[in-house]
């Protein structure tokens, strides 16, 4: 479950820095329609990375949490 991590959090990480940014609600301006359209875009980019590639490189590419967590020196 590694690929929850870069799939899920940066794409919803990405939408909510730039509507901060935009101070604003969805779709209220530009600025906050391109936090949404960011958010999809980037979102659909992880899934095709998924359907691409599987799980392996990116377990490879972003390391693991667990592996962070349990790391003892």
């Amino acid at each position: 479950m590694d690929w929850i991590t870069p799939t899920v959090f940066f794409p919803l990480a990405w939408g909510f820095v730039l509507l901060i940014a935009s101070q604003s609600k969805w779709g209220e301006n530009n600025a906050s329609r391109l936090a949404l359209v960011g958010t999809l875009i980037t979102l659909v980019f992880s899934i095709g990375l998924l359907a691409e590639y599987g799980l392996q490189p990116l377990n490879w590419k972003f390391g693991s949490f667990s592996e962070y967590v349990s790391y003892e020196g």
